[in-house]
């Protein structure tokens, strides 16, 4: 399932790179400081943080979901609809706001 492949992936990440996980959450945050109020699609944070050296590409850009899905429940980010994402094929994606 959709979960199971975030979990695993982040796992690996996390596997790959000791702290990912929280590196990711770090560049969330400072991304969303940044950006307060603004809508976003997940990759445009990942691309974000990887350009400027916060945070190393996971094998699996799914890692990104814990990340976003933890964020959410903290208050730093917010689900408001959905966008077509570049990296894979214009398929529909979560629309996140910075709050």
């Amino acid at each position: 399932s959709r979960d199971t492949g975030m979990t695993l992936s982040e796992a690996n990440a996390n596997r790959h790179k000791q702290r990912w996980s929280e590196d990711a959450e770090a560049a969330l945050l400072r991304y969303c400081l940044a950006h307060r109020g603004q809508d976003f699609l997940t990759e445009q944070v990942r691309e974000w943080s990887e350009s400027l050296d916060l945070v190393d590409a996971p094998f699996n850009a799914k890692a990104w979901g814990g990340v976003m899905r933890r964020s959410a429940a903290n208050g730093v980010v917010r689900k408001v609809g959905y966008g077509p994402a570049r990296s894979s094929n214009l398929s529909i994606k979560v629309l996140w706001r910075a709050v």
